[in-house]
């Protein structure tokens, strides 16, 4: 997957530019219990809070590769591969195959404290190009690229914040609250390369180059992470 292609996908997280048919979400506590679930439109919300689900999404394209952001193999006939591709083929829509990923999700990633679950669909229509020679479709058409994302982000606690009220022009102590930070960690499939879309792989975001998630990556794709920058750089100093 090309810098030209990932900087395309992440220019559709504008409000105004995006084309997102769902946004489905799970709030997961502490203690690993679910809190709650949801399922909505982008294009319902009100633009503030769109751009606030639209921004997770565009850091999880994210980061430099090697670093943050790793290709991963996807073996579509293992479960593991079959229930991303149910999730990506129902856009969504499947909710046994969302409960599946919850509970996978849930099962298997060791975090601290609580976080919410994000899952997005959409569908980019590439540009068709006489120049590619794979493309059946005749000239006039484009060739649509179907995608999920997947986005964990941690809930915090605020701080208690004095603020001014404008009703009577005063300054008041704001209670703690829940709050959503940026995602640590999420991931694109399929990936899409040369125009195509490749089943065969997903591309996986860090928000820590030191910590890959393991357990994430053994759960959703059932494959071994690759190294990390930390690990790459103590082997290299360990040769010297």
């Amino acid at each position: 997957m090309t810098k030209k292609d990932l900087a395309t996908l992440r220019r559709r997280f504008a409000p105004e530019k995006n084309d997102i048919s769902i946004i489905r979400g799970c709030f997961v506590n502490e203690k690993r219990e679910i809190v709650s679930t949801f399922s909505k439109s982008p294009l319902s919300l009100p633009e503030s809070e769109a751009e606030h689900y639209l921004s997770s999404f565009k850091k999880t394209l994210g980061g430099a590769a090697g670093r943050n952001q790793f290709m991963l193999p996807v073996h579509t006939e293992d479960a593991a591969g079959h229930l991303l591709r149910q999730l990506q083929t129902s856009e969504l829509t499947d909710d046994t195959s969302i409960e599946q990923l919850y509970k996978t999700i849930i099962d298997g990633l060791e975090i601290e404290g609580s976080y919410l679950i994000l899952a997005m669909h959409d569908a980019y229509s590439i540009p068709y190009k006489k120049s590619d020679e794979h493309a059946e479709q005749p000239d006039f058409s484009d060739k649509v690229f179907n995608y999920i994302m997947v986005t964990v982000c941690p809930v915090k606690l605020t701080k208690p914040l004095l603020t001014f009220f404008r009703d009577d022009r005063d300054f008041h102590t704001v209670e703690p609250d829940l709050a959503v930070g940026s995602p640590v960690l999420g991931f694109m499939y399929p990936v899409l390369e040369d125009g195509w879309a490749d089943i065969n792989s997903a591309l996986y975001y860090t928000k820590d180059p030191a910590d890959l998630h393991a357990d994430f990556i053994d759960a959703i794709f059932q494959t071994a992470a690759p190294d990390s920058s930390t690990d790459q750089r103590e082997a290299f100093y360990g040769v010297l």
